[in-house]
């Protein structure tokens, strides 16, 4: 409705490339790049991180990724395109790629707790963030680290029973050897 506004046309580009509609994808990350210029300093770095992904210069992305999350560790539009084995850190190739995407979210799981804004994220006023925690357990199951696991995506699947990641994870822990 705002064709103006960098943060909806990033987020459209997104989620044109989730849908591999790559070519559209790109001319709306190059769109919000055009558009973020008065915008914040935020702003204007989440649309740089995710444009970076679109663009396909992953190893670039995910520095700038960890740059804005030192800063702003709550963003989860940024985060959420690195996790999950088809996220950039997933898809990157590297043999400790697994050990990197659990300690990127080990690390931020204290912002995602309450008292650090993770009040009324779908669940019973505990603070914590059911698509973090359902995030942090399937990373933690790619890594054997099944006791870190079980606890954390039951959280998440009493919060969201019929969310579809929350039980694709939960299967994937229930399962796992």
């Amino acid at each position: 409705h705002d064709p103006d506004f960098a943060l909806a046309a990033i987020g459209l580009a997104r989620a044109l490339l989730v849908r591999m509609r790559v070519s559209e994808a790109r001319h709306y990350a190059a769109s919000a790049r055009a558009l973020v210029a008065g915008a914040s300093e935020r702003e204007r770095s989440h649309v740089h991180v995710l444009a970076l992904g679109i663009e396909g210069k992953t190893v670039e992305a995910l520095d700038a990724m960890h740059a804005h999350l030192r800063r702003w560790p709550r963003d989860a539009m940024v985060l959420g395109p690195a996790t999950g084995v088809f996220g950039i850190i997933g898809f990157s190739g590297r043999s400790e790629r697994e050990r990197e995407q659990f300690e990127l979210l080990q690390a931020l799981a204290p912002h995602y707790r309450e008292g650090n804004g993770g009040e009324g994220n779908g669940g019973e006023g505990d603070g914590e963030d059911w698509w973090f925690g359902m995030a942090l357990a399937f990373a933690a199951c790619e890594t054997g680290r099944l006791d870190l696991a079980a606890p954390m995506i039951e959280r998440s699947l009493a919060r969201l029973p019929t969310r579809g990641n929350v039980v694709h994870v939960h299967a994937h822990v229930a399962h796992e050897p």
